[in-house]
């Protein structure tokens, strides 16, 4: 790129009375439109433009690496709070958005928590600390940051559902949260006392329905809700979304379980849910014949 040499001038040049050159101007004495246009856009690059360049710089220095991940999740297992924090806040300085550090950060602990679980190298405990630990982050991450950001209410509803015990709930908090920042109403989530979805969508308007399992285990169960939500659905356009580490592992899955969406990413899943919902709502429509 060339460097702008001291003739090139963002502003038309006239000639003075005297031969010298001077910015042009409105008037005698007055900025002008001009002037305050260039006014606006100083401010502009001072002020959001700079910092937000600032921001992206320090981000492409300092990427979140598998061995970051690995590290902190042995904090998570040896339930070192005060480093866990440390290096959380420490990513947020160098420009680190929450939704960034949920992704790259928490996400891939979840993952690794889980599969160290499955190689039985933890034991259920540390697990469980560890787990509690993310969701502690993952709610703190959010708090006064992601609210601030909320989209206008959409007025679609999500219902979020998981199975009894299920361990993995990190990835439904944190999709209720991705959906809340999109401007939905989120209900359900985590909890051993839900009850079942198919209850929730017989008397309430429901667009989307989310359900969450951690394991082959638990599909059988995932089959029979989805047909038992389609069968009493007050909503005869409902979709349903699934996730979980193992429908991340096989989202050809979807198709058997009766599922209408399988986001492979958190950010991804609110613009495919309502564009699901658009689309169940345009084949409802009249065909007009052109």
């Amino acid at each position: 790129m060339t460097r702008p040499t001291p003739n090139d001038s963002a502003e038309p040049v006239r000639r003075s009375p005297g031969g010298h050159s001077a910015p042009a101007s409105d008037g005698p004495g007055v900025a002008g439109p001009a002037g305050a246009h260039t006014g606006a856009l100083s401010r502009t690059l001072h002020e959001e433009l700079i910092p937000r360049l600032a921001r992206a710089h320090r981000q492409a220095l300092a990427q979140i690496r598998p061995e970051d991940v690995v590290s902190f999740t042995d904090d998570l297992l040896r339930g070192d709070e005060p480093a866990l924090l440390a290096r959380v806040a420490h990513l947020a300085r160098l420009g680190f958005a929450p939704q960034t550090l949920c992704m790259e950060l928490l996400a891939p602990a979840a993952r690794r928590l889980g599969k160290l679980w499955d190689d039985d190298r933890c034991d259920f405990t540390a697990v469980t600390i560890g787990t509690g630990q993310l969701q502690r982050l993952l709610r703190s991450l959010t708090a006064g940051q992601w609210p601030a950001e909320k989209a206008t209410g959409t007025g679609l509803h999500l219902l979020l559902s998981q199975p009894p015990h299920e361990q993995h709930s990190l990835g439904l908090l944190m999709v209720a949260q991705f959906f809340e920042a999109a401007g939905w109403t989120v209900s359900g989530g985590v909890g051993e006392h839900q009850r079942p979805a198919a209850e929730l969508v017989r008397d309430t308007p429901v667009d989307v329905v989310g359900f969450s399992v951690g394991s082959e285990v638990m599909l059988p169960w995932l089959r029979e809700q989805i047909a038992a939500v389609r069968l009493g659905s007050c909503n005869p356009d409902i979709l349903v979304m699934v996730g979980g580490p193992v429908l991340h592992l096989h989202p050809e899955w979807m198709a058997s379980l009766g599922a209408d969406l399988c986001p492979q990413q958190v950010h991804d899943a609110p613009v495919l849910a309502a564009q699901g919902v658009r689309e169940a709502l345009l084949r409802r429509l009249p065909q007009t014949s052109g």
